[in-house]
């Protein structure tokens, strides 16, 4: 399947270091050449945001969710360099705050290549937030939002969720990993990453203060999901095929193997 990202660029522009406009060339719909003499380059482009789901960019005045593939052009020639990340919080609100599990070195997002730098999606906005230990890794359940939530019960059922896959693979590849989760009225869905996952789930399905239950029906479907997204932190990202090892991000990558991938995962999520 072919996600038209670049279809929300706009206004994309090249300029030298000294602010010398540069000639763009489009090559197709997602790529474009710059004639700069082997010299530094600034591109500037706007992206059009207003996506919900887990799989692209979506800003409004309440908080703004970036997935890497929606957002940060891929430099051919450079797809191995080490990335760096500036967010300006001049221009958030006060009260925004930014939840990533991109690792941060002198208040920059820090990245090994390009790879990394799209598996790690941001969410910046009024957050409410919770943090608990499992096998020495901090796990960390987002909500976007202040809501009321009983999220301190529900970090105390994804507890023996956690526990359950790390007994499972023996170990867990990273030393934090966050539910970064989008609450919508309506809406479901999950993504995998290396030290995340990003979900989409609507607000009322989920226990409130004062009314806790962890026996609805609906409830019980957020614990799957997050339970579905967590084991492919082994089953998919750390274990995975050698298409996925390096596939070409400008077309489809073909596979008839999703019933190992999301079949033996759908398995052990309600399971567990």
């Amino acid at each position: 399947m072919i996600r038209d990202f670049a279809k929300n660029i706009h206004r994309l522009t090249a300029s030298s270091v000294d602010e010398k406009k540069l000639q763009l060339e489009q090559i197709d719909k997602q790529t474009w050449s710059v004639a700069n003499n082997k010299q530094a380059v600034k591109i500037e482009y706007v992206v059009y945001a207003f996506d919900l789901s887990v799989r692209s960019a979506y800003l409004s005045d309440e908080y703004g969710f970036i997935n890497g593939t929606s957002a940060f052009l891929n430099v051919v020639e450079f797809d191995s360099a080490k990335c760096k990340l500036t967010i300006e919080r001049t221009s958030l609100p006060d009260a925004w705050e930014i939840a990533t599990s991109l690792p941060v070195q002198n208040k920059l997002f820090m990245a090994e290549n390009y790879d990394e730098l799209i598996d790690h999606p941001i969410l910046i906005g009024a957050l409410e937030q919770q943090s608990f230990d499992v096998s020495g890794t901090k796990f960390h359940l987002v909500f976007t939002g202040r809501t009321e939530t009983e999220i301190a019960k529900i970090c105390e059922d994804l507890i023996p969720i956690c526990e359950h896959h790390i007994e499972l693979f023996g170990s867990i590849p990273c030393k934090e990993y966050w539910f970064l989760t989008l609450l919508a009225d309506d809406g479901f869905g999950g993504l995998e990453h290396r030290a995340s996952t990003a979900l989409l789930f609507p607000r009322f399905h989920l226990p409130m203060k004062h009314e806790f239950s962890n026996r609805s029906e609906q409830y019980q479907q957020f614990l799957s999901l997050c339970s579905h997204e967590l084991l492919h932190t082994w089953h998919v990202k750390k274990s995975r095929p050698e298409l996925m090892l390096k596939p070409d991000l400008s077309s489809e990558v073909y596979t008839n193997q999703l019933w190992i991938y999301e079949g033996f995962t759908s398995l052990y999520d309600d399971l567990s």
